[in-house]
């Protein structure tokens, strides 16, 4: 069961970096940026450089190269918080639109083929089996810091 169970995380590596890869070709970016942009694109709340480092485990050097590539290029902008300047938001420009919706178009694409011939309940229900190994990983990963 546990060689399946990474056998399986292969798999969708190798089928979601294939789908994120006709993004960074079409846009001409790299993984980085564009699952930033991606994030930016979902999350709302989620337009802090270094939430966004903590969310997805990527270096800040590496974060930080990736906005400056997107800003210089206009599809994000800095934004300093008015309350405290230490925190500067990411917004999103209207020329990154098309970028957004061709990427959440496919992760969509994604999704449907992995949950191709399950019922809603079935996906809900897988769902709350992920949820629920997510909060042990997350336990786990608080009581060993």
């Amino acid at each position: 069961m546990i060689s399946q169970m990474f056998d399986i995380r292969v798999a969708v590596e190798k089928i979601y970096d294939k789908h994120r890869k006709e993004i960074m070709e079409k846009f001409d970016m790299t993984a980085i940026e564009v699952d930033l942009m991606l994030l930016l694109g979902r999350r709302k709340g989620s337009d802090v450089a270094a939430d966004i480092c903590r969310k997805r485990n990527i270096p800040k050097s590496h974060v930080s190269l990736a906005v400056n590539r997107l800003c210089s290029r206009g599809y994000i902008e800095r934004e300093v918080n008015s309350v405290d300047r230490r925190i500067t938001h990411l917004k999103i420009t209207e020329k990154a639109e098309p970028m957004i919706k061709f990427g959440l178009e496919k992760q969509k694409e994604f999704f449907d083929l992995q949950f191709r011939g399950f019922t809603k309940e079935e996906i809900s229900v897988y769902f709350e089996f992920l949820s629920r190994i997510y909060n042990n990983i997350k336990s786990y990963d608080r009581d060993t810091e």
